[in-house]
């Protein structure tokens, strides 16, 4: 979580860039495919800020991190576009609209 992050002294910027990296490895490897839901989260925190994705505890999705995480795959998987994934229960529909979108910017 968070405070482990902060006592091996890896900012969430530098933990998501290495994330990143060694999964796009691995696609690479093994001729795989690679989601960037990583990338989907970290532009998420940079232009959504007040969007929250997380449990207080920093480390586990609420639903709608969840939901954006789902989308990515979703869409990675299937070619569907992101943008017309429906709308779980329980999910803020204006919130759902916001992730579909960032899981829309990211993919393109």
């Amino acid at each position: 979580g968070f405070p482990k992050r902060q006592a091996f002294g890896i900012s969430y910027d530098g933990m998501w860039e290495r994330v990143r990296d060694a999964y796009g490895e691995a696609a690479d490897i093994s001729d795989g495919i690679g989601c960037p839901v990583g990338d989907a989260f970290a532009y998420a925190r940079k232009y959504f800020p007040e969007l929250e994705l997380y449990d207080p505890d920093g480390s586990h999705l609420i639903p709608i991190g969840t939901y954006l995480a789902a989308c990515m795959f979703c869409s990675v998987l299937t070619g569907v576009s992101p943008l017309s994934i429906g709308t779980p229960d329980g999910i803020d529909e204006a919130e759902a609209k916001t992730v579909r979108e960032i899981a829309d910017i990211v993919l393109r």
